[in-house]
């Protein structure tokens, strides 16, 4: 009897057409999930590339405060060797072609609070760490 082994990474946020606005909301998220504020490095990958390498997807309920956003997390699943080296090449096919971008720390603090101020998201959910440096 073997047990199944799942090898998943808790890798994306869905943005849609990677607008501004939607790039930033996947950055925001992963920041809400953080303990401290810090620049975020993102890079947008076309799904069905991704698809037709042979990756398999599964919609999970993404670990942020953010509670709009949590239903656009998806997991990698079923990764070996192959296939993360397929991601590899696709993250480093989309550097080349600039289909990626930073955000630095202020503004990452300026995201969060105003999804703060918004309700967007559930400051209990915050580390202590974070919701102190957001307070500076």
């Amino acid at each position: 009897m073997r047990l199944k082994d799942e090898r998943k990474l808790s890798f994306l946020w869905k943005c849609g057409g990677a607008t501004e606005s939607e790039i930033e909301d996947a950055a925001l998220a992963i920041a809400a999930a953080g303990q401290r504020i810090d620049k975020i490095d993102i890079v947008w990958l076309d799904y069905d590339i991704l698809l037709n390498d042979g990756l398999e997807f599964r919609d999970t309920q993404g670990r942020t405060a953010v509670t709009d956003l949590a239903q656009l997390h998806v997991d990698l699943c079923k990764l070996d060797y192959i296939r993360l080296g397929r991601v590899a090449h696709r993250v480093r096919l989309a550097i080349g072609d600039q289909e990626c971008g930073r955000i630095n720390r202020p503004r990452v603090k300026q995201l969060l609070k105003v999804a703060l101020d918004q309700g967007r998201i559930d400051e209990d959910q915050l580390s202590e760490h974070l919701q102190k440096e957001i307070e500076r």
